[in-house]
């Protein structure tokens, strides 16, 4: 005896939309769950937080308008600020940092300004102090300071110069990037040191860029990537092929190098795109976004490029891409981005910019964790928080992800 099932088309597909339902659901199943939520006495513009494995502490540094909080293991120290100060500047993994501040005022007058640019450990902890006279129409000086020893790199993009500096304050030497390149405030500069201390990328341009159809003389900047030792001896130079370049990033352990570069008012439109370099200045690959942060896993292998729309992990041996995923505008902006040691857990915060009482600020976050092929697995959404500064850490082994916001910092364990 035959028994005949009737089954409309709706039903089949109502069906086959349960399945698939089932199938995201397991794929997106709870990984990581909220472990701590701690609030803060006064509002963070900026957080960093450190790796405490070994610690039931949470480890971080952050700044307020007036204070900086250092947080270790079982011990908690606060700093002011002097007024007025600059954004706080961290090495690349935050071993070390510069608080900038105005012993005497930059104002409109023959007699310059006085930036105090203090350098210490993560603990709070004074290495050496440089003084840099500025001048009402100079901008501030670029610092980069090394995550290897604290070594620091001040780069005047007006000049074309830059000041390699020792662990102990001492000038090692002064380098003129360009003998042929005029004073120009809109010459674009980036430093980037690797994290073992050893090599220092930099992009600079020889003037400020314009666009293609301009009529200017000159209307590329004719950006140049570099690459030095850290005591400011150049290895070599590489002109990069469009007007003006947006970031560059170095690996850790020196072996890559990523530039963002781009063109504006060309007939097909506005050209970005990026390339990833070896420790020679060899083109490893060229890739079809702009550069705006990258991040690399320890062995360097894998590389994680993003800007506000688009993120893209990069073989860094080959060139190819592991996976790209785009963020529409009605989603908001990707904001901060960060991956485990061995590359094969990534976890990105998504964010709505909107101006308020407070000025632009992120709201309604979302927390997005996914695999070494892009693969999501598991989506937080936290409608109610809000940040100036994203703040982003997965742990080496991905079992932790922190995130600083406004007036609290969250801390979400992995689900053993």
């Amino acid at each position: 005896m035959k028994i005949i099932l009737k089954v409309s088309f709706a039903t089949l597909v109502l069906l086959a939309a349960v399945y698939f339902v089932g199938q995201q659901a397991a794929a997106t199943a709870e990984r990581y769950r909220l472990d701590r939520s701690q609030t803060t006495d006064t509002p963070v513009t900026a957080w960093r937080f450190f790796d405490s494995a070994t610690s039931a502490e949470s480890q971080f540094i952050s700044a307020s308008e007036s204070v900086i909080h250092f947080q270790t293991a079982g011990a908690s120290q606060k700093l002011d600020l002097p007024p007025n100060p600059l954004p706080v500047q961290f090495s690349q993994n935050g071993k070390y940092m510069a608080m900038q501040s105005f012993p005497r005022p930059v104002e409109k007058s023959p007699t310059p300004g006085i930036l105090q640019i203090d350098i210490t450990d993560r603990t709070g902890n004074a290495l050496y102090a440089l003084d840099q006279e500025i001048h009402y129409d100079q901008k501030y000086p670029y610092v980069a300071i090394s995550d290897f020893d604290g070594a620091a790199i001040l780069g005047n993009n007006s000049e074309g110069i830059l000041r390699f500096f020792n662990n102990s304050g001492q000038l090692l030497r002064e380098v003129q990037l360009f003998s042929d390149a005029s004073y120009s405030m809109e010459r674009i500069m980036g430093i980037d040191i690797s994290a073992d201390g050893s090599r220092v990328a930099v992009i600079a341009g020889k003037r400020g860029a314009s666009s293609a159809q301009s009529a200017v003389p000159n209307p590329s900047g004719d950006p140049h990537l570099f690459l030095f030792t850290n005591s400011g001896e150049e290895l070599w130079r590489q002109p990069l092929p469009d007007y003006s370049a947006s970031n560059v990033i170095i690996s850790g352990n020196a072996e890559t190098i990523i530039v963002g570069t781009y063109t504006a008012g060309l007939p097909e439109g506005f050209r970005k795109r990026s390339f990833l370099f070896d420790p020679q200045g060899a083109q490893i690959a060229e890739i079809p976004m702009l550069l705006k942060q990258a991040r690399f896993s320890s062995d360097a292998n894998t590389a994680l490029l993003w800007n506000n729309q688009d993120i893209r992990s990069i073989n860094t041996v080959d060139g190819t891409e592991n996976w790209q995923q785009s963020i529409s505008r009605s989603e908001g902006m990707l904001c901060a981005a960060a991956l485990s040691e061995d590359g094969s857990r990534i976890a990105f915060l998504i964010g709505r910019n909107k101006h308020g009482r407070n000025g632009f600020m992120f709201s309604e976050p979302l927390l997005r964790v996914v695999d070494q092929s892009g693969k999501i697995l598991q989506e937080i959404s936290m409608p109610e928080q809000q940040f100036k500064t994203p703040a982003l850490f997965l742990s080496p082994n991905a079992s932790q992800i922190r995130i600083g916001f406004l007036d609290t910092y969250q801390i979400y364990q992995e689900i053993q």
